[in-house]
């Protein structure tokens, strides 16, 4: 692959079905690759569903970023939820 502009936004086997969680990537294929990090098939379906249809609601994303803010400043409370989500 020449350079990130050539990543499709998501592959046709991604659009039929979601990859098993954590599955070992020989090569990245799409955006969704990139991105996939996600530890449940839920997670997975999430990502696939903002990628496929991500929000233009400023309000929304405003809440998103607030949310994920408070998340890095509180580790301790992201390995519990980590801990909660993933056992």
């Amino acid at each position: 692959m020449n350079s990130w502009s050539n990543l499709d936004l998501i592959t046709r086997t991604t659009k039929r079905s979601l990859p098993k969680p954590n599955a070992h990537k020989d090569e990245l294929k799409s955006l969704y690759d990139v991105l996939n990090s996600c530890v449940t098939t839920s997670g997975m379906r999430a990502l696939k569903a903002n990628l496929l249809q991500p929000c233009a609601n400023v309000k929304v994303l405003n809440e998103r970023l607030d949310v994920v803010g408070e998340l890095v400043r509180n580790q301790a409370v992201s390995a519990c939820l980590f801990d909660v989500l993933c056992p």
